[in-house]
Formats: C-alpha cells, sequence, structure tokens
C-alpha cells in the first residue's frame, strides 16, 4: 500500500469519485484525493485544488455550454483505454455511459458521437504533424 499524500479538491461541476457525486461549491466537503487519482480529472477541469478555486460567480455559470460539454467529452474519450471491451460500443466508439461517468454529467449518444469524430480528427491531425 503506498504512502501517497493527498490533496483537498473542489469540484468546478458535478463530478463521480468512488460511487460519491460531489457538487460545486465550498459548503461541500472536498475530494481527498492523491495526484494521481486527480490527473484525469484536473486536465478535464473538473476539479481545483482547494486553495487554488476559481472564482465564483454566485451561479451564474453552473451549467456548461455546450461547447465546452463537448470540449470535456473529447478531452475524456483521450483519456479513456479504449482497448478495453466495456469501454467501447459494437462500432468501437467509447460508451456514452462510461463518458458520463467520467465526466460527471449525461453524456447523449448525440453527443458521443460528435465528440468521438473530433477526437478522431485531432488523433489524425496529431499524427500527420509527426
Amino acid at each position: 500500500m503506498t504512502d501517497e499524500k493527498k490533496k483537498a479538491f473542489i469540484a468546478n461541476w458535478p463530478v463521480k469519485h468512488d460511487k460519491k457525486l460531489y457538487q460545486p461549491g465550498t459548503e461541500q466537503k472536498p475530494l481527498m484525493l492523491t495526484k494521481d487519482q486527480a490527473a484525469a480529472l484536473l486536465t478535464l477541469g473538473a476539479i481545483s485544488e482547494l486553495d487554488e478555486q476559481p472564482k465564483q460567480d454566485g451561479g451564474l455559470t453552473d451549467e456548461l455550454s455546450q461547447e465546452q460539454q463537448l470540449a470535456t467529452v473529447v478531452t475524456a474519450i483521450g483519456t479513456m483505454d479504449l482497448s478495453l471491451k466495456e469501454n467501447i460500443i459494437g462500432n468501437g466508439s467509447p460508451d456514452a455511459g462510461k463518458l458520463t461517468e467520467l465526466v460527471g454529467f449525461t453524456v447523449s449518444a448525440a453527443m458521443r458521437n460528435e465528440a468521438w469524430a473530433q477526437a478522431q480528427t485531432n488523433t489524425s491531425t496529431e499524427g500527420e504533424k509527426a
């Protein structure tokens, strides 16, 4: 068992971790995560270190815009291991349910398809640059 130090993090939007839903706001109990546990959520922008919280605007931006949601889903796809059968559906695209678990908001099949197309375009574009 590792003795890795845990830090306090706050959710920037609803985040599901260890089968518990964490809501944004300082009134909520913070997520206590190791650096490795927090890495993907930090990359997605789903959490912030408790002492580095984004400015609160009185709840005016509690909901992410469609563009922000799409960008978050594209990033989440990049963090998934798509070689695992449980992460994909029959046509090889990511499972919307697994994406929903990762990002903390409902990912529809249509949003998944759009994000998947963008992720594939990003991957092929990066391959051409290399």
